[in-house]
């Protein structure tokens, strides 16, 4: 099954057109803002194709929001109009936080990556052997009184 997401409702009457032409019965096509969309979704998908508005900051408001639409071995396309540069994270790119960049190239000016999931390793001092998670983190670890002590390894 497919879920294609568009907010434009000229984008999506030729979407709902090719599903017809292509009788594409297991294609769902939602008209909606992908922002409101991810805010109320709860389904996994392995593979989820992101082309979003150029020039508008787009990156950084949706990945972090994806992260939970993916499972441990998905994977997610993303176009944009600059390289995505896992060494930018806490830089120009600080959306990239808990993501892995496995495949990038260029055609014309659209620039086209693979990502997944980084595997973040933790380390729960006193309360779990040693265990990897597939998780992200955004934002600050917090201390609670009687918290266990996290480091991140990897």
């Amino acid at each position: 099954a497919v879920t294609m997401v568009e907010k434009s409702s000229l984008a999506c009457a030729a979407l709902h057109a090719n599903k017809t032409l292509l009788n594409a019965t297991a294609a769902n096509i939602v008209q909606q803002d992908a922002l409101q969309f991810l805010a109320q979704n709860s389904q996994q998908y392995q593979l989820i194709f992101l082309d979003p508005p150029y020039n508008k900051a787009w990156l950084a408001q949706v990945l972090p929001q994806l992260a939970a639409c993916l499972p441990a071995d998905g994977r997610l396309y993303v176009e944009a109009e600059f390289a995505l540069d896992e060494a930018q994270q806490g830089d120009s790119q600080p959306f990239l936080a808990g993501w892995q960049v496995l495949k990038q190239s260029k055609a014309g000016n659209v620039f086209y990556h693979l990502l997944k999931l980084a595997k973040i390793e933790l380390r729960i001092s006193g309360c779990l052997p040693n265990q990897s998670f597939n998780t992200l983190t955004f934002g600050e670890f917090k201390t609670l009184s009687g918290t266990p002590n996290i480091t991140k390894l990897a």
